[in-house]
């Protein structure tokens, strides 16, 4: 699946107005990052080109991979990390574990670590939910791909895009 659907189809359910909204509450992050892995939020593109290579150019996004990218979070391996810049701006991370149950518990272990106990808004799914006034995460994980789908999001960048539309 390319990598615009995938995100523009976990943006729906994380800036959705829903049922979630009141659950949400209880998503409140210990830490509130302000970037992910040394680029900030809203960081132009120019300031980091050299450290990324292009995946996925579509319209107003733009996905990289990120050169010599450590491909862990805590002890969970990751097949993937795209950093998302939205109008040449920093606006999101997309990642996916690789396959496997022990990725998945160590994924949720290193986010429960790092942000705090976030949230399960439904309690049949593994998905769960970490909210700050800088930062959404969100974590998918699909038993019948075995893996999980991160997205760690910046507030700001997603309300000029949702207004863009």
């Amino acid at each position: 699946m390319r990598l615009v659907t995938v995100l523009i189809l976990i943006l729906s359910f994380t800036l959705a107005p829903s049922t979630m909204a009141a659950k949400t509450m209880s998503a409140k992050m210990s830490y509130d990052p302000d970037g992910f892995r040394g680029v900030r939020w809203a960081d132009k593109y120019s300031k980091h080109k050299s450290k990324f290579t292009l995946l996925e150019n579509k319209k107003n996004a733009s996905f990289y991979r990120r050169i010599n990218e450590d491909m862990t979070m805590g002890q969970a391996n990751l097949s993937m990390i795209a950093y998302r810049f939205y109008k040449n701006r920093f606006s999101g991370v997309l990642a996916f574990t690789k396959k496997g149950d022990a990725n998945k518990i160590a994924l949720i272990r290193a986010l429960k670590r790092k942000y705090g106990p976030g949230a399960k808004p439904f309690k049949d799914q593994d998905r769960y939910l970490w909210q700050g006034n800088k930062t959404r995460i969100y974590v998918e994980c699909k038993s019948s791909r075995q893996n999980c789908t991160l997205l760690i999001l910046s507030m700001k960048i997603a309300r000029i895009e949702k207004n863009d539309r």
